[in-house]
């Protein structure tokens, strides 16, 4: 979380600046001055809303994958030929113990700032509503503005529909004085002071949103100042009213004041002539930037064409969660329970099949369960709105474990026609992201890693012959098992490092790596059944192919 809002104020001190430095070469000193306000104001929004809106693209080809998949393919030594690779999927999960890195320590400084500010801008505000109400000598409301009249030497200020004024400033320069703060009033500087507040909390280590902050009191005080000279007041009288103020009594920082900002500035400004009107059409420069700072700073996702997420991160890997929403029926001794609602699909190797035949199966005779409850995955399976129940059995080809030595399958290396998951490759992501799942084990020992899942389609759509191949760079050798080959190479690494793994240190680590193995084969063997691939593009004859999945598991 602290990460989080860290990242935004970042992005957003970002947009500011984008927005903000022009209005200062180009606007600054322009006097219309509502417009300038408006800008302003509009700097600020567009600066807390743009970090936080989603930007969708479309992605319109998933080539980059397959082409990342063929290169890790060759590293292992594996022929780029011998059948279709599939894009990689990686699983996320999550390190155990405490993680501690100069960005969480940052990002906890930046939340004790904001904070800070938080408070400190909630008892200014606190404070100035206790001076308004107390101390005074009388109070009266006048066409809608209460103002306090307080017998103290305090400089004249304004929030909201209230007015302090002191007894001494009362009797010698009421009116203009009172116009002034009304002025105030009526514009609602109030509450842009309220959003400017917001801002500076949330980019308190931010130096320009307090030049910002400047600049828009510098306009509250022409706007009030210019309020004042059309109703009538003498522009001399009133300037020498705020030469008279400059060595007045100090001024309440957080609301509107009298005698706020610089008085030459404002004496410059009421003398200067008015801007013409071309030189209003300088605001348009904010349509450019903020569209700019949107594509520059705001989130962005990738979709693609049919409008199932595909990727949301550069190298077009897909990320999917370590825990699945998928659940295996239990084995109670030597029968298997089975769901008994009537909104459940049961799939026998792949096809449809009742409970009843389900039931009448021998544990010995299955090979894996699968309960898919994700509603978008079993729309994607093609049925919406209930539970599929998957069960393959071991008649139907059979599943190696993860490192045994495949049997042999004659298989088409090109079809005309490839095989593909019912639905496309939308469907297989949406699929493996319901039902994958980062083993604890894994998890507990940090071990990450990218596992290739080999596996067969059949004639008749069938999935067989499942064995992991390689493990990151490493495949079997000679003898040696794969999780055997990438111990070794492991502990290899660690020697050059200096660091001598024991005999247990080893034993866990290989432990850790065939789990990602097994689960690597389990979900690829809970998966239904695909659309076969066929000799020829006309499909006429079936045939057998071969894959390869990769699966990145990363810890965070």
């Amino acid at each position: 979380m602290t990460e989080a809002l860290f990242l935004y104020s970042v992005k957003s001190a970002l947009v500011l600046t984008l927005l903000y430095l022009p209005y200062m070469l180009i606007l600054r000193k322009e006097s219309f001055f509502r417009l300038n306000r408006t800008v302003l104001l509009l700097i600020l929004l567009l600066s807390l809303v743009l970090p936080l809106m989603n930007i969708h693209s479309l992605s319109w080809d998933s080539q980059p994958v397959v082409q990342a998949a063929r290169q890790q393919m060759v590293e292992v030594g594996i022929p780029v030929n011998a059948g279709m690779l599939l894009p990689e999927v990686a699983v996320q999960g999550e390190r155990n113990g405490i993680q501690v890195s100069w960005f969480h320590i940052v990002s906890f400084l930046f939340v004790l700032g904001m904070l800070f500010v938080f408070f400190l801008r909630v008892s200014q505000i606190l404070r100035m509503g206790y001076v308004i109400r107390t101390g005074s000598l009388w109070h009266q409301r006048e066409d809608g503005v209460m103002v306090y009249c307080h017998a103290d030497d305090v400089s004249p200020f304004s929030w909201m529909d209230n007015i302090v004024i002191s007894a001494r400033d009362y009797d010698e320069n009421a009116r203009e004085i009172l116009l002034h703060e009304r002025g105030h009033v009526m514009a609602r500087h109030s509450w842009d002071l309220l959003l400017l507040a917001l801002l500076q909390t949330m980019q308190w280590w931010n130096p320009l949103v307090y030049i910002l902050g400047g600049s828009l009191r510098d306009v509250h005080e022409y706007e009030a100042d210019d309020f004042v000279l059309r109703s009538g007041v003498s522009a001399k009288a009133y300037q020498l009213l705020l030469i008279k103020k400059v060595v007045g009594a100090s001024s309440y920082t957080f609301a509107n004041n009298f005698d706020h900002s610089l008085t030459l500035k404002r004496i410059t400004m009421m003398q200067k002539s008015k801007s013409s009107v071309w030189m209003r059409s300088k605001v348009l420069y904010i349509i450019p930037m903020a569209t700019l700072a949107l594509s520059a700073f705001a989130t962005s996702e990738s979709v693609s064409p049919s409008g199932n997420e595909i990727a949301k991160n550069e190298d077009k890997v897909i990320k999917i969660s370590p825990s699945g929403q998928a659940d295996g029926t239990k084995k109670v001794g030597s029968s298997v329970v089975f769901p008994t609602d009537s909104n459940v699909v049961c799939l026998l190797d792949g096809k449809e099949a009742t409970q009843e035949t389900a039931r009448a199966l021998s544990p010995e005779e299955i090979e894996s369960i699968t309960v898919v409850k994700n509603p978008e995955a079993a729309a994607s399976m093609g049925y919406p709105g209930k539970t599929v129940q998957v069960i393959k059995t071991k008649k139907d080809g059979a599943v190696l474990s993860s490192y045994d030595t495949p049997q042999k399958v004659s298989y088409v290396p090109n079809p005309g026609v490839q095989a593909q998951f019912k639905g496309g490759e939308g469907a297989l992501i949406k699929w493996l992201a319901t039902n994958i799942k980062y083993p604890s084990e894994a998890q507990s020992q940090g071990v990450m890693g990218r596992v290739q899942v080999e596996f067969f389609i059949t004639e008749t759509g069938q999935i067989t012959n499942i064995r992991a191949i390689a493990f990151g760079k490493h495949a079997p050798e000679g003898s040696k098992t794969l999780p055997e080959a990438v111990v070794m190479a492991y502990a290899k690494e660690k020697k050059a490092e200096g660091k001598e793994l024991s005999a247990q240190e080893q034993q866990a680590y290989k432990r850790a790596v065939e789990a990602l193995l097994a689960e690597s084969v389990r979900v690829v063997g809970a998966m239904p059944a695909w659309e076969p691939g066929y000799v020829d593009k006309e499909k006429t004859k079936p045939c057998t192919t071969r894959y390869v999945l990769p699966l990145m598991f990363r810890l965070g």
